[in-house]
């Protein structure tokens, strides 16, 4: 999950209280508006909390233990291997 996404999750939810109810009824449909990945998005459907501070905490933890990038992204391809590459 990109921490942008979920600090403005989050800070949304914080002053607006039906989007705050969304996230902790159904975390999934709240994501949709969000740019996140596809395996952030099934992340995102299995949190469950009871509050706010709950599930902030829970996003916080999950940040801490994705790998950086997106999973189903291919890396970019740095200007030396498309040298290799084209001269190949």
């Amino acid at each position: 999950m990109s921490r942008d996404a979920v600090e403005q999750m989050v800070g949304r939810a914080v002053i607006d209280r039906a989007f705050c109810s969304l996230l902790l009824a159904s975390p999934a449909d709240a994501a949709r508006e969000y740019d996140l990945s596809e395996f952030e998005r099934r992340l995102f459907a299995r949190l469950r909390a009871g509050s706010l501070e709950e599930l902030a905490q829970l996003l916080e933890q999950r940040l801490d233990q994705l790998p950086l990038g997106r999973p189903e992204r291919r890396p970019r391809e740095t200007p030396m291997a498309r040298a290799r590459r084209a001269t190949a």
